[in-house]
């Protein structure tokens, strides 16, 4: 299987997997020996009630950012596009 591996080229890459693998080969250390942590736990802070902002979602009405209430089309346009 492994010599399988091997010869197989990913794509359409010059070199095949093991020839690769060789030129990596002496770059990769041993695991150490004793146990160490793979990760992070993160605790990130939020405010529960606090609404946050959403990409697909304008930060201002049309109203609000001066511009006409309308079709969607014209809520994009900046204001003295109309």
């Amino acid at each position: 299987m492994d010599d399988q591996d091997d010869a197989r080229r990913i794509g359409a890459r010059d070199r095949t997997i093991g020839e690769d693998f060789a030129v990596e080969q002496p770059l990769l250390v041993r695991l150490p020996d004793d146990d160490f942590e793979t990760g992070m736990w993160l605790a990130p802070r939020v405010e529960p009630l606090q609404p946050t902002h959403r990409p697909h979602e304008p930060l201002l009405s049309a109203g609000a950012a001066g511009r006409p209430a309308g079709p969607r089309s014209a809520a994009r346009l900046p204001p003295g596009r109309q």
